[in-house]
């Protein structure tokens, strides 16, 4: 029988091998790969890409598969940042503030930042006058408010850059194991 406490422990030792990180580069350049798809590439059998899927959810912070849409063939032609200043910076009136933010289909990303602004949103309009009315209805009357900008993005580019698993000893080990990268800022403390 396995106690919850040993259980545990093995979580915390599980390391990622090279297989791993070849499953998630794998998952970065197409998200939509299939467990048999990734098997047949890495020539793994399907049960064992599954197991090491649910390990790599649990230590790496994989958290959906998702396709990315562009919003321009939905008619939504512009996109903007609206840079936000709360009267208040209480913890109150920032989680009222994001609660409020969730209601608004418009706005797809809300960034909570440090410096003369708190936040900034990412919103996408089909047309001038809806991002009017989201300034004029629900900002100028947003009592949590005190100033917004707004920046209407010209064009962009969009840069898809996977994170970099070079340098991944340390996903997977517990604290008191460091990997060698970490060596050279890790001293133990030795007794007296």
């Amino acid at each position: 029988m396995i106690t919850q406490s040993e259980s545990t422990m093995s979580k915390k030792q599980e390391k990622l091998d090279q297989t791993d990180i070849d499953i998630l580069n794998i998952l970065q350049e197409d998200g939509s790969k299939t467990q048999k798809e990734i098997a047949g590439i890495l020539r793994r059998p399907i049960s064992g890409i599954y197991d090491r899927l649910k390990k790599l959810e649990r230590l790496c912070g994989i958290d959906r598969y998702h396709i990315k849409l562009d919003r321009t063939k939905f008619q939504k032609s512009f996109d903007v940042q609206i840079l936000v200043r709360l009267k208040n910076n209480d913890a109150g009136a920032i989680s009222s503030f994001k609660t409020m933010i969730q209601d608004l289909p418009s706005i797809y990303e809300c960034c909570r930042m440090s410096g003369s602004w708190d936040f900034v949103l990412k919103g996408n309009f089909k047309y001038v006058g809806e991002l009017r009315q989201l300034i004029e209805h629900d900002f100028e009357k947003c009592p949590l408010i005190k100033r917004t900008a707004q920046l209407i993005i010209l064009d962009k580019v969009e840069f898809s850059r996977p994170v970099s698993l070079d340098d991944i000893d340390g996903i997977g080990q517990d604290t008191n194991n460091f990997g060698p990268a970490y060596t050279r800022f890790y001293k133990p403390l030795t007794a007296n």
